[in-house]
């Protein structure tokens, strides 16, 4: 991973890569990579999104606090 990426996004991703990628299975991380956004098409649009509230939430969960 790149060293701009956030500890705790790495560690989420390389959690996923160890979970997807068991012993004895010929998958590589880009089969896996594939796959997810394979299925991230599928999934469809949400109808009701809005970037404003969705920003707002992002900002206020990880919003510093002293």
């Amino acid at each position: 991973m790149s060293k701009n990426t956030p500890n705790d996004l790495e560690n989420h991703f390389e959690q996923f890569f160890a979970n997807e990628l068991t012993p004895g299975r010929s998958e590589a991380v880009i089969d896996v990579i594939r796959k997810a956004l394979i299925v991230g098409e599928e999934s469809g649009w949400v109808e009701d999104f809005s970037p404003e509230e969705h920003l707002k939430l992002i900002h206020s969960t990880y919003q510093i606090k002293d």
